[in-house]
């Protein structure tokens, strides 16, 4: 009899404590649950504000930019835009207009400047390709930044980019922006995020599966400093593409101790070398 009564005092004892780690358990999780709440709506505000910031910002720049135009046409019908104004007074106004999404006013200052003889340099061409870019016409933004290049002007990354996107907004034009990326490339500068996904978004258009490949391998690059949403949104549509292969796409977190939110399991750093990782990469292809 006591011994009976100590394996049912015992059974007690472990339901208790089980119960007690499923309270635990459902007090852990409903913690965690708040603090992702807490975390998206942190992330909700600081989004709202960050909208809000650069909306301010750029109506603070069309107004700046508009008073600059007012003046300059003010001076120009008093007959006091002179064939001796300074090309570095040319380029910051032609900047202002530009970086303030103004292409009609820019342009009527670019004609004031063509008529001045004065020669153009970098920023009087990154502000054209821009304005040209906002004003659809990719084909001239392009051939300006090839006239650049053959004048062994230094342009700027920035340049390239713009003219990518632009080519990337027509799903027709893949070899343009290919030629555009090649010779970003060649000039000795590196794509950015955003280069490789307007790249490798034409490409998936176009079913191109060794270029989007490729271009993923080398993406990879920044997968150390954090992909953004946009471009996790292309990689997965990619995977889930009929000529990806089999795969389970999942989106989730790794937390502080390297474990994966989708599957649980335990994720670990290794160094592998350059050639290392793509073979590795590759075989994730095949």
């Amino acid at each position: 009899m006591a011994e009976a009564a100590a394996r049912a005092k015992m059974e007690q004892l472990k339901a208790a404590q089980c119960e007690g780690l499923h309270a635990m358990g459902r007090a852990a999780s409903s913690d965690a649950e708040e603090h992702q709440q807490a975390e998206a709506e942190a992330e909700a505000e600081d989004a709202v504000q960050t909208e809000h910031d650069i909306r301010t910002a750029q109506e603070a720049a069309v107004s700046a930019a508009m008073q600059a135009m007012a003046e300059f046409e003010t001076r120009r019908a008093a007959g006091k835009i002179d064939l001796k104004i300074n090309l570095h007074m040319y380029n910051i106004l032609l900047n202002v207009l530009s970086n303030a999404g103004l292409p009609d006013q820019f342009f009527t200052v670019y004609h004031c400047f063509q008529n001045t003889g004065l020669r153009p340099d970098t920023a009087t061409t990154v502000a054209l390709i821009k304005a040209c870019v906002l004003n659809n016409q990719t084909e001239r933004a392009y051939a300006e930044l090839i006239q650049a290049e053959q004048t062994q002007m230094k342009l700027k990354l920035r340049c390239y980019s713009l003219v990518l996107k632009a080519f990337g907004q027509n799903m027709a034009d893949l070899n343009k922006a290919e030629e555009v990326f090649g010779r970003m490339v060649a000039a000795g500068l590196h794509p950015t995020e955003e280069d490789y996904c307007v790249l490798i978004a034409l490409n998936l258009q176009h079913s191109k599966r060794d270029r989007v490949e490729e271009l993923l391998l080398n993406l990879g690059e920044w997968a150390a400093v954090s992909l953004q949403e946009s471009s996790l949104e292309l990689i997965a549509r990619w995977f889930n593409s009929p000529g990806a292969g089999d795969w389970i796409v999942e989106h989730g977190t790794v937390d502080q101790e390297g474990v994966c939110s989708c599957n649980q399991g335990q994720l670990r750093s290794i160094s592998i070398g350059e050639e290392g990782r793509r073979n590795l990469v590759s075989k994730m292809f095949k």
